[in-house]
């Protein structure tokens, strides 16, 4: 889960504010206050003494299974600590599914490091000894080497 919470300069229809919600489109993101709160011009978390104005400068940027932890979003008009006012978000961390761990995995004893020539020896018969278990498709050593004559089969080059 990601959250981005900050002045992004971003006020509803100016430039950096489609610019701030094709860039969340991009990356599959999502504005968790406007998704919220909808765009509305009445909404602001910018007062400006000298010029008298309000403007809806903060939001809250989430990744998509953050979003999904939202429960409301405000904008705490009665809290004053800057010029700016502060953007509460309430989500809910019970539907957070966490990963199972599992901690009795056999782990490789392998330390790295510097290695003489018997160490890298062993590796090496370690490492073919391995191999030969796998099952290559015959298909795959008609395709190597770039010697592919089949026509469904195509080279990509990047």
């Amino acid at each position: 889960m990601m959250w981005k919470v900050g002045d992004f300069n971003a006020h509803p229809q100016e430039l950096f504010f489609r610019e701030l919600l094709g860039f969340c489109s991009d990356q599959s993101w999502l504005c968790a206050d406007v998704k919220k709160l909808g765009i509305s011009l009445s909404n602001y978390t910018f007062c400006s003494e000298a010029h008298g104005t309000r403007r809806w400068l903060d939001h809250c940027v989430v990744s998509v299974s953050a979003w999904h932890t939202v429960i409301n979003v405000e904008i705490k008009e009665d809290v004053y600590m800057s010029d700016h006012l502060p953007i509460f978000l309430e989500c809910d961390l019970g539907v957070v599914r966490y990963k199972n761990l599992i901690s009795d995995l056999s782990r490789s004893a392998v330390t790295w490091g510097e290695r003489d020539n018997a160490q890298i020896n062993s590796y090496r018969d370690l490492c073919n000894n391995y191999l030969k278990g796998v099952d290559f498709p015959q298909e795959l050593a008609s395709c190597c080497h770039r010697s592919c004559s089949l026509p469904g089969h195509k080279l990509i080059t990047t």
